[in-house]
């Protein structure tokens, strides 16, 4: 039987090695949220360096593509566009800025290849009238349309279903287009 200093000193040892862990938890805890912040700062450096255009720079561009919350944000130099993230694996988005027209287009990585999904499209007279943006710094008012594009026909079934789970979200691009203040819905 262990007597009441055998249980102080069994006592202290149990609080210090208890002390010790959390100490050493805390410690790898601030390094890895050091990391953390490094790492954000970085980006953001980066994100900053990005958004310096050159003063001839106008037309569509690409700011970024971004998780916020349950939705990957889109933002671009006409608009912000976002997606369900449960598609963030699967949805690609790149943006085409020529002479006859801009467009953001999302496109279906399967396997190992891009099929695309919908474009929006902006001073198109084609597709599927949105809307209007108003003018922006780099832009004058700009019509806003939307062109879905058919399914591949090689696509097997599993990859069939991931593509038609895909165009789906064109739902969500529009509704969020829709939350731009510079946006005005068709009637």
């Amino acid at each position: 039987m262990i007597n009441a200093k055998g249980n102080i000193k069994i006592f202290k040892q149990v609080v210090f090695v208890c002390i010790s862990i959390t100490v050493c938890f805390m410690f790898f805890a601030g390094c890895s949220s050091g990391e953390e912040q490094a790492e954000n700062i970085a980006s953001t450096e980066l994100l900053k360096d990005a958004d310096v255009l050159p003063e001839e720079a106008t037309g569509l561009l690409l700011h970024s593509v971004e998780e916020q919350g349950d939705r990957v944000v889109v933002t671009t130099s006409y608009c912000v566009l976002a997606y369900p993230f449960a598609f963030s694996d699967l949805i690609q988005v790149d943006v085409v800025d020529d002479e006859n027209c801009s467009s953001v287009e999302f496109r279906a990585l399967i396997g190992e290849e891009e099929y695309l999904l919908y474009a929006i499209l902006f001073d198109s007279e084609e597709g599927i009238y949105l809307g209007t943006l108003d003018a922006t710094e780099q832009s004058d008012a700009v019509d806003v349309y939307a062109e879905l594009y058919p399914v591949d026909e090689s696509l097997n079934e599993d990859s069939l279903v991931a593509f038609m789970a895909a165009q789906e979200t064109f739902n969500d691009v529009v509704f969020s287009l829709a939350e731009n203040d510079s946006f005005t819905p068709a009637k």
